[in-house]
């Protein structure tokens, strides 16, 4: 048995002796402390990179890279728990990627995000293959970033972050701000993939993706059975830029999005610049007044699956507009089956009208009350409702038009109060 052990560990301390690293393509001597700016001069315009072995740590220090030398990745690695550091800011340009891996763990670390920054893009090439800003080919990888700014920018890369087809990579960004860009269409202007790719799970600390682009991982995002990023409303990949946001504390979520946007405590004051839209979280409740007509393209206005009564409050005239035939784009969803869902003017002059391709779809009961409302559809059914709620009109001039005859469909039945059926059909 003690002859067995030996053995292990002595093909355990071969393999790591024999693991390799690669600084733009020329391999680093892991016996002692390399100073590597030397041995790729011609390519450093600034700054220093250094090799410490016994640590395994790569430490950048203000460098600057802007070639157009193709010598293969800038960091070629398979040494397991090697740590990329950053002192300082570097800017690096290259025709290739920033790392390839084929670690089981790796970590890229700064001193933190004010002081610690990388910028590295993906210049054009001749290279034709779609790789990425970070390449992770080992299965089972952890790769870790944590305490910096970064940025990766592959406009001819495709992915921004991309790891093995069948992975189960796990990414954590700890204490990090920044984007990870792809080129995230082809040079026909179809789509391709999203800019993280093929992940097992991402995992957030002290940071999140930026609720402005209406994406949160957990609620409002996924990894589909390839590992691409999936938007959970729409199934699409979510392509182009994902930003980060530092924070202790993420934001207040609210289930809830504003013309494809998720609604949060940072958003939820300013939805629209035409004009005045908000959400009051007190009330759970949409204050609108636009200022000029609301033109939109594949987004539904407003899209609620939370579990309390929700309400749309508008006040002067408000138009929401499309000539496009987009099958997600609606006025209003209710998503949660049997939560009352409420619209109502200020008074009676307000004016809503929409003209979109749907209109409302509403799981619960629906109230519609003062003021005057115009909903026309390009469909069958403009109004559809579900036949265990009511759909109750209330001190309201409501005309509903679609393409043929059924406006308004779906429900248990209408009531009425203080207004009256002057032309009607209605498809229970």
């Amino acid at each position: 048995m003690k002859k067995l052990i030996v053995a292990l560990i002595a093909v355990i301390f071969a393999f790591q002796a024999n693991a390799k690293l690669k600084v733009y393509g020329e391999t680093i001597n892991e016996s002692s402390t390399t100073t590597i700016t030397g041995i790729i001069s011609s390519r450093v315009s600034s700054g220093s990179i250094t090799y410490y072995p016994s640590e395994k740590r790569l430490v950048f220090s203000n460098v600057r890279i802007d070639s157009e030398t193709i010598g293969g990745p800038l960091i070629d690695t398979d040494v397991s728990g090697l740590t990329i550091e950053f002192v300082g800011t570097s800017n690096i340009t290259m025709p290739f990627m920033f790392l390839y891996s084929e670690s089981d763990k790796i970590t890229i670390k700064g001193q933190g995000r004010t002081s610690s920054k990388l910028f590295f893009c993906r210049k054009i090439s001749s290279s034709t293959e779609s790789c990425a800003g970070i390449m992770a080919r080992c299965p089972n990888a952890d790769i870790t970033i944590k305490d910096l700014h970064i940025e990766l920018d592959t406009e001819w890369g495709v992915y921004s972050i991309r790891c093995d087809n069948n992975s189960t990579t796990t990414l954590t960004l700890d204490g990090v701000e920044g984007k990870f860009a792809g080129k995230s269409e082809s040079s026909s202007g179809g789509a391709l993939s999203s800019s993280i790719s093929r992940l097992g799970n991402i995992i957030f600390r002290n940071c999140a993706i930026d609720p402005e682009q209406g994406l949160i991982y957990d609620n409002d995002f996924f990894l589909d059975a390839h590992g691409d990023v999936v938007n959970a409303t729409t199934g699409e990949k979510f392509q182009g830029a994902v930003r980060i946001v530092y924070g202790a504390t993420d934001p207040t979520i609210y289930p809830l999005h504003y013309k494809g946007v998720r609604v949060s405590s940072i958003s939820a004051a300013n939805l629209n610049g035409k004009g005045t839209v908000s959400y009051d979280a007190f009330n759970n409740r949409i204050l609108i007044s636009l200022s000029e007509t609301e033109h939109l393209g594949n987004n539904t206005v407003i899209d609620y699956f939370g579990t309390e009564a929700f309400s749309v409050r508008f006040a002067g005239n408000n138009k929401f507009y499309s000539a496009e035939n987009f099958e997600k784009q609606y006025f209003l969803r209710s998503r949660i089956d049997g939560v009352p869902c409420t619209i109502s003017g200020e008074c009676e002059d307000d004016v809503l009208y929409v003209e979109l391709y749907n209109g409302i779809v509403a799981d619960g009961p629906l109230y519609i009350r003062n003021g005057t409302y115009t909903f026309l559809s390009k469909v069958d059914k403009t109004i559809i409702g579900d036949s265990e709620y009511y759909f109750q009109v209330t001190d309201a001039n409501l005309a509903v038009y679609c393409r043929s005859t059924g406006p308004v469909s779906g429900f248990k039945g209408l009531n009425l109060s203080g207004c009256a059926v002057s032309y009607p059909y209605f498809d229970w």
